[in-house]
């Protein structure tokens, strides 16, 4: 099933029935025969998405019919795993692609927005806005930054939704 995850289907109502039929298929990927009602209510979807959504699994070749059904008997289907493979390579190998063109509009500078654990670097001078100056140079900011609340220096944020 994790490779059906893997695999670019061409839309999530592909990929919400396709997941549905790994869930019910066995190791193999076959004996798979759960009712388009079944189906249906599991992915959230109508009777009649459902079926030109399998319709389009054929089409493209990862399903296949195993068993027709007939009367009150649903139809048997097996996924075809190498398909389902070959797309998942082909996914990986467009994803590095798309990787290594994006890489390269990428600075090597991390972003001054991200929350990190890094030591706090001392300045001179006690600055209004933050009321002291690290102690030491190995102060975290989570550290400095409870000292200036236990201080009085700063005032805790309050949240509306703990309010």
């Amino acid at each position: 099933m994790s490779m059906v995850y893997s695999a670019r289907l061409g839309g999530a109502a592909k990929k919400a029935v396709a997941l549905k039929m790994a869930d019910c298929a066995n190791d193999e990927g076959e004996s798979i025969f759960p009712s388009l009602d079944t189906i249906a209510y599991d992915t959230e979807m109508s009777r009649s998405s459902v079926q030109r959504v399998i319709k389009q699994l054929l089409e493209v070749g990862v399903i296949s019919v195993t068993k027709d059904g007939g009367g009150r008997r649903p139809t048997e289907y097996r996924l075809n795993i190498r398909k389902i493979m070959s797309m998942v390579k082909l996914n990986r190998q467009r994803g590095q692609a798309l990787n290594r063109q994006r890489g390269q509009a990428l600075t090597t500078e991390p972003s001054l927005n991200h929350q990190s654990r890094e030591k706090i670097i001392p300045f001179n001078g006690r600055s209004k806005q933050s009321g002291g100056v690290p102690r030491n140079t190995e102060e975290t900011f989570d550290q400095y930054s409870a000292r200036m609340i236990r201080e009085g220096k700063w005032k805790p944020m309050r949240h509306a939704a703990r309010e």
